[in-house]
C-alpha cells in the first residue's frame, strides 16, 4: 500500500463556534464537523492510520493459518480494508 497523501499529524481540535468544530494543522484547516465527538475521532486519525499500519505488519510477520476464516486472518482483512477505506485510490 502507498503512503497516505493526507495532511501529516499532528491534527488538533479547535472550536469553531456554535453550530460547528474544526479539525487543523500546520497546513490549515482538515475538516469541519457539527460535534465535537466526530472532531476528535477526525483528530486521532494520522495516529490511528500510523498505530494500524503498524499492527498489520505485526501480523503479516506471523505464519497465517491456511483457513481464510481463521480470526488472525479476518483481523488482518478488517484491518487492511480499514486502511484501504481511508486512502483514495
Amino acid at each position: 500500500m502507498s503512503a497516505p497523501a493526507f495532511t501529516p499529524a499532528p491534527w488538533r481540535v479547535c472550536m469553531g463556534g456554535t453550530k460547528f468544530v474544526t479539525v487543523d494543522s500546520a497546513e490549515g484547516l482538515v475538516a469541519k464537523t457539527p460535534t465535537s465527538a466526530n472532531a476528535h475521532l477526525i483528530a486521532a486519525a494520522p495516529e490511528l492510520y500510523e498505530a494500524l499500519s503498524d499492527c498489520i505488519a505485526e501480523l503479516e510477520a506471523y505464519e497465517a493459518p491456511s483457513d481464510p476464516m481463521d480470526s488472525h486472518n479476518v483481523r488482518l482483512a478488517k484491518a487492511r480494508a480499514a486502511l484501504a477505506k481511508a486512502v483514495t485510490p
